[in-house]
């Protein structure tokens, strides 16, 4: 069993990785990797820029070790995006 793992609370090396071609580095530990629901969102939501498609891949294509930590922050900021879309 494992005690550590990589936990991504912050937008930036998820940023910088692909824009190096890099997002391969994540894997190499060979940890679990738990990422902030609210920077998945921050990261993934422009469909219309490669790196956030990327990037979404990455996430679907690594579920044994990619994890998206659902948070309180996240959770809110979802409902208030959709009650504004509501709106």
């Amino acid at each position: 069993m494992r005690d550590v793992a990589l936990v991504i609370a912050d937008a930036g090396p998820l940023i910088t990785l692909p824009l190096a071609d890099r997002l391969d580095l994540l894997l190499i530990l060979d940890l679990p990797i738990y990422l902030v629901d609210e920077v998945v969102f921050e990261v993934t939501h422009r469909k219309d820029l490669e790196d956030a498609q990327g990037l979404a891949e990455f996430i679907h294509d690594h579920p044994r070790q990619v994890r998206v930590v659902d948070t309180y922050i996240g959770k809110t900021s979802t409902a208030h995006r959709a009650s504004s879309r509501e709106a």
